[in-house]
């Protein structure tokens, strides 16, 4: 790819990524903690999944089994799998080259849940620690804490978890001007010196 390209490339990325950064407001909550450099994000509706037609046939099942067996189910997990409402998984570019990208997965529920619930229900053999003020387990490099009142679970590394919904990439250099001070989101973040 020659100079003028990788010129183009960037400044249409850097476009989508700000134009993306305004509709933020309208996201759920899981999605607004997707940083702007995510290589890859992945969002799941449930709730409108598990109301869809392709689904009848499980929620008559669930129905004939009766009122008891959704109490198991609530008694049995932590959290209630009913309650669910959404997923969103998503990929960081890897810190250093030949190692593994971080990654985390988010979900949000209908119910707040208890934090020591969780992780005893998650992680009972996990270690919980605190990171940056933020309660952890983790678990064989996997980390989990929970967040917006009880109502969102993150999954994933470590050292990502922490960072969620904090602002890394404040606009500065040649573009501040255009973006109004909004953050760059991707260019910003992977340009930086």
């Amino acid at each position: 790819m020659n100079h003028f390209s990788k010129s183009v490339f960037g400044f249409v990325l850097s476009i989508s990524f700000v134009c993306i950064s305004n509709v933020v407001a309208q996201q759920p909550e899981d999605l607004k903690l997707v940083p702007g450099n995510a290589v890859l994000a992945v969002h799941m509706d449930l709730a409108k999944l598990w109301q869809s037609e392709s689904m009848k046939e499980m929620r008559e099942l669930l129905k004939k089994a009766g009122p008891k067996a959704l109490i198991e189910l609530e008694k049995r997990f932590v959290p209630d799998p009913t309650t669910v409402e959404t997923v969103t998984g998503f990929v960081m570019f890897p810190k250093n080259p030949g190692s593994p990208p971080d990654f985390a997965f988010l979900i949000s529920l209908k119910k707040p849940v208890e934090e020591k619930a969780l992780f005893v229900s998650a992680m009972p053999d996990g270690e919980t620690i605190k990171k940056d003020g933020i309660n952890m387990v983790v678990k064989d490099g996997i980390g989990l804490i929970l967040m917006n009142q009880g109502k969102l679970i993150a999954v994933g590394a470590p050292s990502l978890l922490p960072t969620l919904g904090k602002k890394h990439c404040p606009c500065q250099g040649r573009l501040c001007p255009i973006f109004k001070g909004q953050c760059c989101r991707a260019y910003q973040c992977c340009n930086q010196p």
